[in-house]
């Protein structure tokens, strides 16, 4: 692979991808039965790790662990080392290399390796070596992430692909490229009414793609290479490797409930084992993307979860309950509901009560002994008559498992350091007020993205930095009001009056959100 290629003509644009956190894949794993490495003092390792967004993140979170980004582009590894040194960060390196170079016996063993974006965009060798050095650098209870397009979806985003090439042949390799490329597509979609299903298709091509960014479609969609495969066919090149399927990095899609009873009773008499269900499984949804988790082949795995197996984790969940002045101790059905929408009818009371404990703390986490502890106390303050704790005990881990793959209730095997309560003198995290520098969005200490909508958020934010107390935030606020800084949020004298009442509200998002330390 030479060292001057489009990655250094046009960088990539990164993207902050939470399904690498290690927090993610150490979860998955223990949840099936393997012991992976604690995270916060681990080694991990991301190949094609851009401009280190992920890994930045990573590293402050996690100071006790090391973190190591490879990538062939000399531009994001000069862009990754100047982030690490502007934050300080003495636990993570990048190195500029080609991977068929990389040997395991210089960089060691790792208990996490990620390749997000890579895989299915080198070629051929290189995505034999990468497999290689998943086998030969991930630690004995290591788990190895790897995305990549899948089919059969793959063959429509194929089509688009071609035509998008077709068009833009001969065209400068550069941002322009993309914006011509993206009108063949629009072009077809106008003149092809007359054919209902092929419009349509086109119509969902030109969604996917104007959904992603012009450095995303001229890397991903106008790059050289483009390689989806079948899961059976990923899979294959990994057994080869003595490496074995453990789960996807998206959990919630592989349980079969979400289906009807006869189309799961139909996946499952397609023949035996793991790996032929969840190919027919992207038959039936026409997947196109996977992000797939894999371990070494000798490793046992458990894929009939007990659910008493959640006294492992750490729970988390926004879930509350509709009527917030409900019984929940009482035997009767009370709907829960998710800020996405999706809403629950339960009728268990200990289980009631775990959630709204829950959503009241979100989004912190507890690890689930103690919640179920305080759950019991709750009970039997309201005067509830538990007779076989135990039974109710495996009733509510049943129904929190089933929770967690419809993606309303987290497992976590580790708790972030960040505290929900407003100090006199509030602090954000180092992390969060350097990227406002750099952009719209920060990173929480749980590892969630948070988007920065307006100039009043973002002044708040940056002014947290520990050394001010509430009077003297409000204090600087109201001459950024009287100086006209946030004419994109209201009128001055409106901002004044309103000050008290913005404040605190945005001082509780930021708590809220998992944005302040302590």
């Amino acid at each position: 692979m030479s060292s001057d290629f489009s990655y250094d003509t046009v960088p990539y644009q990164s993207t902050f991808q939470p399904q690498i956190y290690p927090d993610r894949m150490a979860s998955f794993a223990t949840l099936l039965g393997m012991k992976p490495k604690k995270i916060d003092n681990c080694r991990y390792l991301e190949l094609g790790c851009g401009e280190g967004d992920n890994l930045i993140s990573f590293a402050f979170v996690l100071p006790e662990s090391e973190f190591v980004g490879i990538d062939l582009s000399a531009k994001h590894i000069a862009t990754a080392n100047r982030m690490a040194e502007e934050l300080g960060l003495k636990n993570i390196r990048f190195l500029q290399a080609d991977l068929m170079d990389i040997k395991s016996e210089e960089q060691g063993k790792f208990d996490y390796i990620a390749a997000h974006g890579l895989f299915s965009w080198v070629p051929h060798l290189v995505r034999e070596r990468i497999m290689t050095l998943y086998s030969e650098m991930l630690e004995t209870n290591g788990v190895g992430y790897i995305s990549y397009n899948a089919l059969p979806g793959g063959y429509m985003r194929q089509m688009s692909r071609d035509m998008m090439l077709y068009h833009t042949q001969g065209e400068p390799s550069s941002l322009e490229k993309v914006e011509k490329a993206i009108s063949i597509l629009g072009f077809l979609r106008e003149n092809t009414k007359s054919d209902p299903y092929y419009n349509e298709i086109l119509k969902n091509e030109i969604g996917f793609v104007t959904n992603h960014s012009p450095t995303s479609v001229f890397h991903d969609e106008l790059g050289e290479i483009n390689q989806p495969f079948y899961f059976h066919e990923f899979i294959g090149m990994a057994n080869a490797c003595n490496l074995q399927y453990l789960s996807e990095a998206e959990y919630y899609t592989m349980p079969l409930h979400q289906y009807p009873p006869q189309t799961a009773e139909m996946l499952n008499s397609f023949g035996d084992g793991i790996i032929r269900r969840e190919q027919y499984i992207d038959f039936l949804r026409c997947r196109r993307f996977r992000q797939t988790l894999l371990c070494h082949a000798d490793v046992k795995i458990n894929r009939d979860v007990e659910p008493l197996k959640l006294r492992d984790f750490y729970i988390a969940s926004s879930f509350n309950p509709v009527d917030k002045d409900a019984d929940l101790t009482a035997l009767k059905p009370e709907k829960f509901h998710f800020p996405s929408g999706t809403t629950a009818e339960l009728e268990h009371g200990p289980t009631k009560v775990a959630l709204a404990h829950l959503g009241s703390i979100w989004t912190g986490s507890i690890q689930f002994d103690e919640l179920m502890e305080l759950t019991r106390s709750q009970l039997e303050n309201k005067g509830v008559v538990i007779e076989d704790w135990e039974k109710e005990l495996k009733t509510t881990c049943s129904i929190l498992l089933e929770l967690s793959t419809a993606r309303t209730v987290e497992l976590h095997t580790h708790q972030p350091n960040f505290t929900r309560e407003i100090s006199e003198f509030p602090t954000v995290s180092a992390l969060a007020r350097w990227q406002l520098t750099r952009g719209d969005s920060v990173t929480s200490m749980n590892l969630t993205r948070v988007k920065v909508d307006d100039s009043f958020f973002k002044s708040l934010l940056l002014l947290l930095d520990g050394t001010r107390n509430r009077l003297e935030l409000k204090r600087e606020l109201r001459k950024k009001i009287s100086a006209g800084e946030f004419s994109d949020v209201g009128q001055k004298a409106e901002l004044l009056s309103d000050l008290p009442t913005m404040f605190n509200e945005n001082m509780e998002q930021i708590a809220g959100v998992g944005l302040l330390i302590s």
